[in-house]
């Protein structure tokens, strides 16, 4: 990963960044604090303000603040209109205190409402831009969403039960979230619009079911908004304009037409049938590839597909409210569940980031490279930099290597799995990285070896690439490694250089690791995920990478920590990250730099539930920075901004403690990271670039850093 800079520079360097980034996010400016006002109210309706107990009859345009509490009275109603564009409508006998309004980093709004007292019989939340995180807590549950814009939760509650009744509404497809309150958010369950779930106090929700025809015929005739859309927008656009965040071309046309906005639902399916299209339809490779800078490492977006899929069969009500909402759905669909994680080809991103240097797999499966050279890591037979894509160079230089499933990048070099299971290498090899029983690099490709120099490797479904090391699964579930092996990132219980593969040791040197899917390389650790959704690591620890919540580095394999279901791995340089079937994101490891999404800058020993997020399908990690790609066909970034590689166009100086939207980016299919620079497949088939651009690692034919996605040339 970071093998091209003297590692006394890079310490130099890195302590330089990381003082300028404590410098530049003061814990003061981390976030700051909006309002709303009272837009809409018929009846008695009451405002306790913050810190005070008096009580004031509310007025239209009435300024409120978190802390505010507004209150219901017999036959009384109220729609508050936040400065970001959020709404929630509260009926009567309802009271609901505003507990925080925040721009977090990256300009993402955090909107959090408790309800209380008296039976809630009718409160709507209404998002307004993708930046959001809404959540509404009741007495025995929080419903909570992010990032879905023209999506309306309504609860009910009884404090003497007391059960929280959630009914789900909103563009057809669009999945919300419930859980209950309690440590780790137990309970935790995807529902999608027209369905409900039930939750009584200390107790799990129920499994989601559809709304009751004529209930929801009721909540449609009692709850239709009366705030104009347009004072939405413009509420909206005037926070935007004072924060400098742009609203994204992407959200604009959803505003203008929110049925629009279902088409996102089916963005994940889009993604895996492109990706299996892309691999020729090798479903029995069930490839994963992996980089050095974390490129997507074992990704099942198929499944995670299935999870928007619950509600796309709705159909718009009719009634003509100012903005319609669907019925049900014909037919229930809940989140996905599987035993064991998807990883055929369809998994597999076809975008590889290295630390200076990029590869993409065409569905034809040729390959193309650009950006740095100076080891051969383009494989075109030369060591001339690439502003622009070149086609990757057959064995010996002779015609263009094909037949190609899944490809991954390390610091310097780079692999290619073909579809009969064979590994080849190309780049820096300088550790034996290359697999070729030599420590030579190599302007095109060469086969890896087998075990010993003898024949060559076989039987491969799934590949990374560390900065130094490589790693392998076999069709056995067996998993291999070869090259630099200083912090025990070959697993194989020693320290060795290895020029050819070794087979992985199980936990504590016993026998060997088995029934392993997928495999991701940080600079010196390596995740492997097993087909019963557990995640093992081993290598380096000195950031927490391993996720065992010890911070001893290991030289087998180590279990790591509380993580079940898992469908999805990636690698950073010394970070972590898992998305398990139900969409949730959960990270480990370093966080000098707010990698982890979790709102702070300390390192975690143990993987910790990223609540910011939710939806999503698969993930990338770089040296400092993390992506994330949802089912409905966005991406999210957040960590450091050094370059701008999180695409958000909002300064370098800063990094970002949450995922925040990258603006301009939907109908995304798959994504990669390198060191500093980040990538994006559209489902038309255009690859978009943005972040670190000095050696052409972008491919936009120039050298200059993009702050924001920009096309590569001619893909």
């Amino acid at each position: 990963m970071k093998a091209a800079i003297p590692y006394g520079l890079r310490m130099i360097i890195g302590l330089v960044c990381i003082a300028f980034n404590h410098i530049a996010v003061p814990p003061a400016l981390a976030s700051q604090n909006f309002g709303g006002e009272i837009a809409d109210l018929s009846g008695p309706v009451f405002v306790v303000a913050k810190d005070t107990k008096n009580i004031a009859s509310a007025a239209k345009g009435m300024r409120v603040v978190p802390g505010d509490a507004i209150t219901t009275g017999q036959d009384g109603e109220a729609e508050i209109l936040y400065d970001d564009g959020n709404l929630t409508r509260l009926d009567e006998n309802s009271r609901l205190v505003i507990e925080k309004l925040n721009i977090v980093e990256g300009g993402a709004r955090e909107t959090e409402i408790r309800l209380e007292l008296g039976r809630v019989k009718n409160a709507v939340s209404k998002l307004g831009n993708k930046r959001s995180h809404f959540e509404v807590h009741s007495a025995s549950a929080v419903a909570g969403v992010t990032g879905t814009p023209d999506w309306v939760v309504g609860l009910t509650g009884d404090p003497f039960t007391p059960t929280t009744e959630v009914d789900l509404l909103g563009t057809v497809g669009e999945p919300g979230e419930v859980y209950c309150e309690g440590p780790g958010g137990g309970g935790r369950q995807i529902i999608n619009s027209g369905m409900r779930s039930v939750v009584q106090h200390g107790k799990l929700p129920t499994a989601p079911f559809p709304i009751d025809p004529e209930r929801l015929k009721t909540l449609m005739r009692k709850m239709p908004i009366k705030t104009p859309k347009e004072l939405r927008d413009q509420k909206r656009m005037e926070l935007d304009k004072a924060t400098g965040s742009a609203q994204s071309p992407a959200e604009n046309a959803a505003s203008q037409n929110p049925s629009a906005m279902g088409a996102g639902s089916t963005a994940g399916a889009l993604a895996g049938a492109a990706a299996s299209q892309m691999a020729g339809g090798a479903a029995a490779i069930g490839a994963v590839a992996g980089s050095a800078a974390g490129s997507v490492a074992g990704a099942a977006v198929v499944a995670a597909a299935d999870l928007a899929g619950g509600g796309k069969n709705a159909v718009a009500t009719a009634g003509k409210t100012e903005e319609s909402r669907p019925l049900p759905p014909t037919t229930e669909q809940t989140a996905a569940k599987t035993d064991t994680p998807k990883t055929a080809s369809g998994g597999a991103s076809p975008i590889a980031a290295g630390e200076l240097h990029t590869v993409f797999l065409k569905r034809d499966g040729m390959l193309l490279g650009w950006g740095y050279n100076n080891y051969g890591e383009l494989g075109d037979g030369t060591e001339k930099k690439r502003l622009i894509p070149v086609e990757v160079k057959g064995p010996g230089g002779k015609g263009n290597l094909e037949g190609i499933a899944a490809i991954a990048a390390g610091g310097a070099h780079t692999l290619a799995l073909k579809k009969d299971g064979t590994v080849w290498a190309w780049g820096r090899n300088n550790k034996g990285q290359l697999g070729d029983d030599t420590d030579d690099d190599r302007k095109t490709p060469v086969q890896v070896k087998g075990p010993g120099g003898k024949k060559n490797l076989e039987g491969i479904i799934s590949i990374a690439a560390g900065e130094l090391h490589t790693i392998a699964v076999k069709n056995d579930g067996s998993v291999w490694g070869w090259g630099y092996n200083n912090d025990w990132q070959l697993g194989d219980g020693t320290s060795k250089k290895r020029l050819t593969p070794v087979q992985v040791k199980g936990p504590g040197g016993q026998g060997f690791l088995e029934g392993i899917v997928a495999v991701a390389a940080g600079s010196t650790h390596t995740l492997a995920l097993k087909k019963d959704g557990t995640v093992w690591a081993w290598g380096n620890n000195d950031k927490g990478q391993l996720g065992d919540d010890t911070g001893d580095s290991s030289k087998t394999p180590v279990l790591v920590k509380g993580l079940k279901g898992v469908i999805a791995i990636a690698a950073g340089s010394t970070h972590s990250l898992a998305v398990k079937a139900d969409g949730t994101l959960w990270a480990w490891g370093n966080n000098v730099s707010g990698q982890l999404g979790d709102k702070g800058i300390t390192n975690r020993l143990a993987p910790v539930w990223v609540k910011s997020i939710a939806g999503v399908t698969t993930v990338a990690a770089g040296e400092n920075h993390s992506i994330a790609l949802k089912a409905d066909g966005t991406v999210w970034t957040w960590g450091s901004n050094s370059a701008g590689q999180l695409g958000i166009n909002e300064g370098t100086s800063t990094m970002r403690l949450v995922p925040v939207f990258v603006d301009g980016l939907s109908g995304i299919t798959a994504i990669g990271a390198g060191y500093n620079h980040s990538f994006a497949l559209k489902s038309d088939g255009t690859i978009w670039a943005w972040g670190s651009n000095n050696k052409g690692q972008l491919g936009d034919n120039s050298k200059d850093d993009r702050m924001v996605p920009v096309p590569v040339s001619n893909p």
